[in-house]
């Protein structure tokens, strides 16, 4: 028996000694560390308070900074780690707060009067951290080297909080003393930490030269925000600058105040017409962190916020009157030209390229007309470009491709080509003229002759006149009796038969054999877009599928480049009375294109882009059948 309560008593005594463990190992602790113990007047100084174990619904009591300036909100990222009590294993949150500081002036500070409040109502007091402040200039860091800090100090206070011992008893509550900088952060003043800015480089363009628009999110405070609407760039030709590593801020001084700086969007924008365009706004929602006063200190709240940029307008100048040979093309160009022969058959084909080279509106220039000589034809030119810049000045070439054939054979001389551009820089319109080329003609073998060709009668068009009267020979029977009389009564009939079945086998066909050129150029992209979505070229991707639709819509509503935008297109289908559900959701498809680039969705969401694109297209393609 005494065996027995031995036994008994060596366990409560094991309990008792295990118990205040576990208790502090399910309890909430709180830890204080400096970047720096020492340093210099001018520096940032890295505060960072890490909260482990129960740190499920706990408020952050903030500081006392009255001897600091506080440069932008906490920054709160979360680590786990795993622990292990008498053999029984668990994982821990651990939730680290990190303010950048400065301090006023020199001195040795304590900063004190942090802690956290839990669920129940209990506070626990964070220790005072000592920090000693020399006179001196601050060293040659950038900001963005010291903010680069902020994952290091955390992944340090994460290991200290390992190493901690447990048990320890946190410093008593310091008296609590008016705080500072808290409330610059507060929810009255949350506009001035946090919103979104359009910078234009030119508000008084003339018709065709380049604006440069970037869109821009200023923040103070922590955030998650999201695009949600874009410009509409009604009356503009645009060109989207690729942003590399959207999600990656920089820090600017404005205002006398240092803010994070997110590039939502820079755009290369080229006016249209004269006279007052807007800028849409651009839109984002999300939420935001702000401080609240509460209990004698402050403590972060969540709040929604949405934001938009201010409205910009831009006053447009007309271009000067231009001459017959303007190419509609405004900015700083050069022009050059070459044929690929000069000694040829009329079976051979001659291209001629001319290349247009510089910056400016590249793709809005036009064809120069080609005065070619009695004897040479050529088709509409195909036109390549090659964009080597986009901002601060798009800069690349756009080359035109002459088919040229020759009727029959004999010396031509090809003129030179004159391109009028409007240059940016004079305000004047310049006048450029490439090189006259002369081709030499043989006669081919499977091509029309020269017009030397023999005085054989059935190559003529015009045959000698039979002079007399005709004899007639006939045996004195009547037409009605004759097989042709009957042959050419029923030819008509025949006629009208035959039209009438090839117009129905045409209809029952055309959704099935038809494709025309607008289907093609769709099809194209869209196989650009899956063959992009599958090497994860996500800009790409998306570039190629908005492609599609605007270039499908281009060709379909005869709508030129120059003038296709969101308007035209509404205009254009509505003239042709297409549904309005047709029209909400190819306006739907056009605008989800756009947002996507600015905000990368996952690959379920990207294949369900590509798969709306096809069906809308789809969709589209059978409407203009059966209104053609």
């Amino acid at each position: 028996m005494a065996m027995r309560y031995i036994q008994i008593f060596s366990l409560f005594f094991l309990l008792l000694l295990t118990q205040p463990a576990l208790s502090f190992a399910q309890g909430t602790r709180i830890q204080v560390a400096l970047s720096e113990q020492n340093v210099y007047l001018d520096e940032v100084l890295y505060l960072t308070y890490s909260i482990s174990g129960n740190s499920s619904g706990v408020r952050m009591q903030q500081p006392r900074l009255d001897d600091f300036t506080l440069l932008g909100t906490p920054h709160q990222s979360t680590s786990y780690e795993v622990v292990v009590v008498n053999g029984n294993m668990s994982r821990e949150t651990i939730t680290n707060f990190t303010y950048a500081l400065r301090a006023k002036r020199t001195g040795t500070f304590r900063i004190q009067g942090a802690g956290v409040r839990t669920q129940s109502g209990q506070t626990i007091n964070a220790a005072a951290a000592t920090v000693t402040v020399k006179p001196g200039k601050r060293s040659q860091r950038t900001i963005e080297d010291e903010f680069a800090e902020l994952d290091r100090r955390q992944q340090q206070m994460a290991q200290q909080m390992r190493d901690m011992m447990r048990g320890m008893d946190p410093e008593p509550a310091p008296q609590r003393q008016p705080q500072a900088n808290y409330q610059d952060f507060t929810l009255d003043k949350i506009d001035n930490n946090i919103f979104l800015k359009a910078e234009v480089d030119n508000l008084n363009p003339v018709v065709g030269e380049q604006v440069n628009v970037t869109y821009k999110l200023y923040t103070r405070l922590q955030m998650n925000m999201r695009p949600v609407a874009l410009p509409q760039l009604n009356g503009f030709w645009a060109q989207d600058q690729e942003i590399t590593d959207p999600g990656t801020p920089h820090q600017e001084n404005y205002k006398g105040k240092v803010y994070n700086v997110f590039t939502l969007r820079k755009t290369a924008l080229f006016p249209q017409q004269s006279g007052t365009l807007r800028l849409d706004p651009f839109k984002a929602s999300g939420w935001v962190n702000v401080f609240e006063r509460g209990n004698g200190g402050y403590y972060e709240q969540k709040v929604n916020k949405e934001l938009a940029s201010d409205v910009v307008q831009l006053s447009v100048a007309p271009l000067p009157e231009p001459d017959a040979s303007f190419s509609n093309g405004v900015g700083n160009f050069t022009i050059s030209s070459q044929v690929s022969q000069t000694q040829l058959s009329t079976d051979d084909v001659i291209q001629l390229v001319f290349t247009v080279t510089g910056t400016g509106n590249l793709g809005l220039i036009t064809a120069p007309r080609l005065a070619l000589p009695p004897g040479l034809s050529a088709v509409d030119p195909e036109i390549k470009d090659n964009i080597a810049e986009i901002m601060p000045k798009l800069e690349g070439t756009r080359q035109f491709t002459y088919n040229i054939t020759a009727d029959t054979a004999g010396t031509y001389n090809i003129p030179e080509i004159a391109f009028t551009y409007f240059d940016v820089g004079t305000k004047v319109y310049k006048t450029l003229k490439t090189q006259a080329f002369t081709v030499n003609v043989r006669q081919g073998s499977n091509n029309k002759p020269s017009g030397n060709a023999g005085n054989n009668t059935e190559m003529r068009d015009i045959h000698p006149i039979q002079t007399g009267i005709p004899g007639f020979n006939g045996s004195g029977t009547y037409a009605l009796h004759q097989w042709y009389y009957w042959l050419v009564f029923s030819l008509p009939l025949m006629a009208i038969a035959g039209l009438l079945f090839a117009g129905k086998r045409k209809r029952g066909m055309r959704n099935t054999l038809y494709q025309p050129a607008a289907n093609k150029i769709a099809e194209k992209r869209l196989g650009a877009a899956k063959e992009a979505l599958g090497k994860q070229q996500i800009t790409l991707f998306y570039e190629e599928i908005s492609k599609a639709i605007w270039l499908y819509l281009s060709d379909q509503l005869g709508i030129p480049l120059s003038n296709l935008n969101k308007v035209s297109v509404v205009e254009a289908l509505r003239s042709r009375h297409f549904p309005e559900q047709t029209i909400e959701s190819t306006l739907q498809h056009i605008e989800d294109c756009e947002l996507a680039l600015y905000t990368p969705s996952a690959g379920q969401q990207q294949q369900q882009a590509l798969d709306k694109a096809i069906a809308l297209i789809a969709a589209l393609e059978n409407q203009f059948n059966q209104k053609s």
